[in-house]
Order: structure tokens, then C-alpha cells, then sequence
């Protein structure tokens, strides 16, 4: 490989790398929303156009959560080892 094409190579993994960032920062950020409107809000919530108690809209958002922060870090292990080949 020359070197110019190794550096489009890294441009186009840098600009994967900062798309799959902001999709992470996007979900983050509608799960810290979740968590805060199920907390202040009374003791039903509308979540997903599903009206349900506090309780149980706190454990869907925490189990949302909890698997999209999963599935990143499933992405990072992948990625880790294929540049460890």
C-alpha cells in the first residue's frame, strides 16, 4: 500500500468512528431524557405511545440502555480484535 492510501484509509475509518459517536451520543442522550421525565413525572408515564407506571417505564429505558451500551462495546471487542490479526 502506498501511503496516500493508507491515509484514505484512516480518513474513511475516522469518519466512520465519529458517525457511529454522534449515534451513540444521540441514544445517550434519549436515555438520560427517559430516566429524567420517568423520575419528575407522576406515577404514569407515556413511553413509546405505551401508557405505563414509573416503575416499569424506569426498567424498559435502564434495559434500553443497557443493551445499546452493549452493543458498542461488542462493536469495540470486534474491532479490537480484528486489528489485533
Amino acid at each position: 500500500m502506498t501511503r496516500e492510501m493508507i491515509f484514505d484509509q484512516l480518513d474513511r475509518t475516522i469518519r466512520k468512528m465519529r458517525t457511529i459517536r454522534m449515534f451513540q451520543v444521540l441514544f445517550d442522550c434519549a436515555v438520560v431524557y427517559g430516566i429524567i421525565c420517568v423520575i419528575v413525572d407522576g406515577t404514569r408515564v407515556t413511553l413509546f405511545n405505551q401508557t405505563m407506571v414509573q416503575n416499569n417505564a424506569m426498567i424498559v429505558v435502564l434495559l434500553i440502555g443497557a443493551f445499546i451500551r452493549h452493543q458498542m462495546l461488542l462493536k469495540a471487542q470486534a474491532i479490537n480484535w480484528v486489528n489485533k490479526l
